[in-house]
């Protein structure tokens, strides 16, 4: 098995388009689909091809990864996080807005 969950957290700021399709298989990973579909084998190769991917800054890929999580999930909890309060110095958020606000915007 290549990685772990931690890469799965890694991928959408990495990337700057849609999220590929991405599937375990006996001898690796498969990820894209049709011709443009690459076998990633071992944890190098994963790395190389995750490292070619055009980075993100911080509040896109935020954006990204919520959006990534939405449409591969059937349902979400959200239960809170940082709101970006000015009365508290400690409580500041890192994406395009709160966390728990464009999870819930992005539901459908």
């Amino acid at each position: 098995m290549i990685g772990n969950a931690s890469d799965y957290r890694r991928l959408p700021k990495h990337l700057n388009v849609q999220l590929p399709p991405i599937r375990a298989v006996e001898d690796g990973l498969r990820v894209g689909k049709g011709g443009s579909r690459t076998r990633l084998g071992n944890e190098a190769e994963f790395n190389d091809w995750l490292e070619a991917r055009q980075p993100l800054d911080s509040v896109s890929a935020y954006s990204a990864a919520r959006k990534a999580m939405t449409e591969v999930s059937d349902a979400r909890v959200v239960l809170g996080g940082k709101m970006g309060l000015l009365d508290n110095p400690g409580d500041t958020y890192q994406g395009a807005m709160p966390g728990i606000i464009q999870e819930a915007i992005f539901c459908p």
